[in-house]
């Protein structure tokens, strides 16, 4: 099993929220649903096939390990 962690995404459920100011990305803006999508296709394609328990951060370097 794998998952996916996104951060703060610019979607329509998120078009009205401001952003705090102490959760501000190291790219300096909110990804997009494109930018979660992709890695998540990536992860159920063949290139991923020997990936297993592994967590992608999505979050633009909010929290970086």
């Amino acid at each position: 099993v794998n998952t996916v962690s996104p951060g703060f995404i610019a979607t329509n459920m998120t078009t009205e929220m401001k952003q705090d100011v102490n959760l501000v990305p190291l790219l300096k803006r909110k990804g997009t649903p494109e930018e979660v999508a992709e890695p998540i296709m990536f992860l159920c394609s063949e290139y991923a096939r020997y990936i297993t328990g592994a967590n992608l951060d999505i979050n633009g370097g909010l929290q970086m390990n």
